[in-house]
């Protein structure tokens, strides 16, 4: 059993909660963008990396199934948000390139990380 964060720990927590006028900016553009102080303070900030295209057939379903993850992020606590990846597969639904429900597992590591790292987010879910 994980043992649970105290909001001190949380690496996104440490880009909202100072009292200084960056954090003050960053609290700033979520309330622009319509969140409530309560809905991120205190709470992760979970990532979700979605490679949903309108032009991958075999991404279709990553849409839906995101609005899930994210209800159970909120569920559970979190604050999710949705990034966007980078789209490994082709549109052509014959190429080989294209394995159905492990698509993040092609996406180059160092990139995935250096994203997360910009959106300042405390966990991603991957789905694999």
């Amino acid at each position: 059993m994980t043992r649970r964060r105290s909001a001190d720990d949380l690496r996104s927590q440490r880009w909202f909660a100072p009292q200084d006028l960056r954090s003050f900016g960053h609290r700033s553009r979520m309330m622009q963008m319509g969140y409530a102080t309560a809905d991120f303070m205190g709470k992760p900030v979970i990532a979700i990396i979605n490679t949903w295209s309108d032009l991958q057939q075999c991404h279709q379903h990553f849409k839906a199934r995101v609005e899930e993850v994210k209800r159970g992020v909120w569920q559970a606590g979190g604050f999710p948000v949705e990034l966007g990846g980078v789209r490994p597969c082709s549109v052509d639904p014959g190429d080989d390139d294209c394995v159905h429900g492990r698509v993040v597992a092609f996406v180059p590591g160092d990139r995935m990380l250096e994203q997360l790292r910009g959106a300042h987010c405390t966990r991603a879910h991957q789905r694999s």
